[in-house]
Parts: structure tokens; sequence; C-alpha cells
């Protein structure tokens, strides 16, 4: 009895343990990818696998624990499938998070094959039961290398971004002016152009959005129409670097755009850098990116940059953050504020290659850490603000101190370490059944001494301390998680068909008057 009773408990331990080692998957390498948080899981959806200068646009969809703490070197990572809806590569698109807890949208991007549009270019993905929806689109020209924010009232702001072959086009346009995705009635409204107004055309900036409904847009590629044609008869562009002194600002509640001046320490210009918004809701750090016309070409001579820097949007003042163990240079990468941490996932690297890493930045300390903490930083001395710092910028080098294991090798490590555990668990379990066959009537010695030892088993000698509920301060909606978002499920919109009840016919960008 007792044999079979320890069989069955080897055989229980082996199945966990290789359960554990399994659930944890490594996504391919990619830059290029959206990726926006929901709860406690940060969602990440197709992107670019770039290796060698060879690219593959990806499909899949992947969840990213952040409800516990883990090493950022061995992130849990979910694949998500898909259940009612073909999921098409994509990358260079974006991605929101609704404020109801549940939704995200999706909007643009290229797919594969090159110069094919998207069937369904805006998409919503329902994070509970696991559904997509197409959203009707028709009359929005399909964009790669824009950037969209949400606003408190579930509208979704996109600006800038190019529209060309790739997409499915028969020309090249550079758009300026805003769309607007009302989430709620899923209507749009544009006032998107390809020229007027003061605004220079953008490709590779960020967008941020203060809670008072500011929009700041910071960098990128500013694109200039030329006279003429080329020899394909195609619209002819010029790219410029944007100024980093020079802020881009949108009022949502007024509608007023202006370009604020900024000072201080100011960054490099640069292209297909990140931008998150701090804890304290006014700071906006920027992190990496590249110095190069356009980097979706995979220029492998542009400047990369590692570097951290961050804008008091109350005085519009750059600070140089100069800190150590920074991640690798790189650009096209995905950056998702957790609270307190900012983290920095995907990207490619100065040898034209994607990346597959996490790393984690505490803003409260301002320190690069090698585990992500789900309840927060305790404050170090000295270290509660960002503090200036001249001279020259942090190497752009990729040989820094982050993870140099894929993501793949250290899961294979993982996998082929608890196949050793779990087989070390079993031979000392067999062995001790050998021992208490001896033993006779004190068998029940073994199974008394795992008891005594398991009521004991605590953390570092006491309890985990309980974490903090971090997410509740996200989302502004009090209704239940469970609940859909207002017409989510009465929407029925056939995709790339003009619909009367929630397409407004004066929504469509410039060129299609």
């Amino acid at each position: 009895m007792l044999e079979s009773s320890n069989m069955i408990l080897s055989m229980t331990v082996v199945g966990c343990l290789m359960f554990m080692a399994l659930a944890s998957q490594a996504p391919p390498t990619r830059w290029a990818t959206n990726c926006a948080i929901v709860q406690t899981s940060i969602y990440c959806y197709g992107g670019d696998n770039r290796v060698a200068g060879v690219d593959t646009t990806l499909s899949d969809t992947w969840a990213l624990d952040v409800g516990s703490t883990f090493a950022v070197s061995h992130p849990s990572w979910t694949n998500i499938s898909w259940s009612n809806l073909p999921n098409t590569p994509r990358a260079l698109g974006t991605m929101n998070a609704l404020t109801d807890g549940i939704s995200l949208v999706i909007n643009g991007g290229v797919t594969a094959p090159a110069g094919l549009a998207e069937i369904n270019q805006t998409i919503a993905f329902n994070t509970v039961t696991k559904d997509w929806k197409a959203i009707n689109s028709s009359l929005i020209a399909q964009t790669r290398d824009h950037q969209s924010v949400i606003d408190a009232n579930d509208k979704i702001w996109y600006f800038g971004g190019l529209s060309d072959l790739e997409t499915g086009r028969t020309n090249i346009s550079y758009w300026q002016g805003l769309a607007a995705l009302d989430t709620v009635s899923w209507q749009w409204t544009t006032s998107r152009g390809t020229n007027g107004g003061y605004l220079n055309s953008r490709i590779g900036h960020t967008m941020t959005i203060l809670p008072n409904g500011m929009i700041y847009i910071i960098g990128g590629d500013m694109a200039s129409l030329l006279p003429g044609l080329d020899s394909r008869r195609y619209l002819q562009w010029s790219l410029t670097l944007a100024p980093m002194g020079s802020i881009v600002a949108y009022d949502t509640v007024k509608g007023i755009w202006t370009t604020p001046s900024a000072t201080g320490t100011i960054p490099p210009s640069r292209n297909f850098h990140s931008a998150t918004l701090g804890q304290d809701n006014k700071t906006i750090i920027i992190f990496g990116g590249a110095a190069a016309d356009n980097q979706t070409t995979g220029d492998s001579d542009s400047t990369l940059f590692n570097d951290l820097y961050t804008l008091d949007s109350d005085n519009m003042n750059w600070t140089h953050i100069n800190i150590e163990n920074a991640p690798s240079a790189r650009f096209g990468h995905s950056a998702v504020q957790v609270n307190e941490t900012m983290l920095i996932l995907f990207g490619a690297n100065s040898t034209n290659n994607s990346l597959s890493d996490i790393n984690a930045l505490d803003t409260v300390n301002w320190k690069w850490v090698q585990h992500f903490s789900a309840s927060g930083y305790t404050q170090q001395s000295n270290n509660s603000s960002p503090a200036a710092a001249n001279g020259t910028l942090a190497s752009a080098n990729d040989s820094t101190t982050s993870n140099s294991l894929g993501a793949g090798a250290i899961a294979g490590i993982a996998v082929g370490g608890v196949v050793v555990v779990a087989a070390v668990v079993v031979l000392l379990l067999l062995r001790r059944s050998k021992k208490n066959k001896k033993r006779g009537s004190h068998g029940d010695d073994f199974q008394t001494e795992l008891v005594a030892n398991n009521s004991n088993t605590k953390m570092g000698g006491s309890l985990a301390s309980p974490q903090k509920h971090w997410y509740d301060a996200n989302f502004r909606g009090t209704e239940p998680v469970e609940a859909l978002p207002s017409g989510y499920h009465t929407y029925n919109a056939k995709p790339n068909v003009a619909a009367e009840s929630v397409i407004d016919p004066h929504s469509k960008p410039d060129e299609y008057y």
C-alpha cells in the first residue's frame, strides 16, 4: 500500500513539475509588435521576426502575467489561441486597452504577404471570452507606423502614419491630423489629411495622454510632400527627424493644437522609441529608439539608443536619467507602465535582429532591476526623483548586462532543469520507500515528517506580504469585470462594408472626397 502511494506521489510530482515547465512558453523574437495591459496581464499581438535582415510578420498572441513577482529572465508567458476570427499576420499597428478592464482594440499595420490590405484592419479582443470582433473601418485608410492613445471616455485617438503599397494602397500618403474611434458607439471621425495645416505628418513617433486629456506627440520622422511625382507616378516625400525640443500637444477637451518648447537636457532626435506615463500622471518616460530616416527598412548603419529621459509635462523640462545596467540599445520595442515599473519588451538591435527579452525599470528609485515586483518598490534614500546627469549618453553598445540568453534558450534550460529535479525527487522517494519497508510499523513516521515540514514552509521564514491591487487605479469603471463593454456584443456591422448607423459619412479622409 505504501509503495503504491509513493508511486502515485512520484507521478504527481513529475506531472506537476512538467506542467509548470511547459506552461511558461517563450514567444519568438520580434519588433514592431503591439502590447497593452488589461488587469494583471500584458497582451502582445503580432510583430515582425527579423533575423539577419529577413522579415517574417507574425500572427500570434501572447499574455504576460504581471499579477505576481517574477525574474525578468524567466517571465511567465501564455500563448493565446484565436477562436472565432482568422489570425492574420500584423506588425507596425496599434493596440489600446479599453477602460472596462476586459477589451483590447487593434488597428492598422501591415500584413503578409506584403502588398495586401488587412481584411479586418480594426479588431477588438475580449480577454474574458477570448472572442474577436471586426470593427467597421471601411472609410478609413489602412495605416502603418502610426500611434494611438485612449482617453477617459473610451475614445481612441490616432495620429500620423503611412499608407503605401505595403498596406494595399496604390500610392504613398503620410497622414497628418487626427482620426478618432468612439468605442462606445463604434463611430469614426477624422480631420486627417495629407497636406494643409501647420503640423507635419509623422511616423515612428510616440503619443502619451494625461488624465486631463492632453496628448503629447514626441519625436519620430516628419514627412514633407515634395513637388511632382516619381518615375512610378507616385507622390514623393522627404523624411526628417523631429526635434525633441519641440513637443506637439493636442487638448482633446478644447480641440486645440499647440507646440510648446521644451528645456533642460534635450534628448537627441530619434524614431521608433517608446514613451510611457509615470505613476505620478505627469512624467513622460522615454527610452531607446534610432536615429535614421526610416527604421522600418532595417538600416543597420543608424545610431541606436539605450538611454533614458523624462519629460515633466508641467514645465516641459527634459531630464537625462543616467543609470547603470541599461538594456541593450534597440528600436521598435514595446513599453508598458505597470504602476511603478516600466517594462521594455522585444525590439530590434544594431545587428538587424529582433529581440525577445524583457527589462524592468523601477521608477521609484530609478534603477534597472532583475525582478519585476507586483507589490511595488521600497523607496531608497536619495532616489525618490529623477536626477539630471550631464555628459555622454549611456552606451548604445549591445553588450550590456541584460539577458545574454534568448528566451527560447532560457525556456529550454528551465525545462531541462525541471526534468532533472523531477528525476531526483522520484529517486529519493523510491529510496525512502525501500527504507520504510525495513522499518515495518514505523511507516507512518514518513508521512508525519512531510506534514510537519510543509506546515513550517514560509518565504524567508515569514509569510509573504500581501500584494497591492495596483490595477484598481488603472480603470475608471466600477462595473464587474465580467460585463461586456457597451455595444460590444451587439455590434454587427460587416467588416469593410459601410454601415450608416455606425460610420459617419463625413468621416472620410480628405483624399476620399
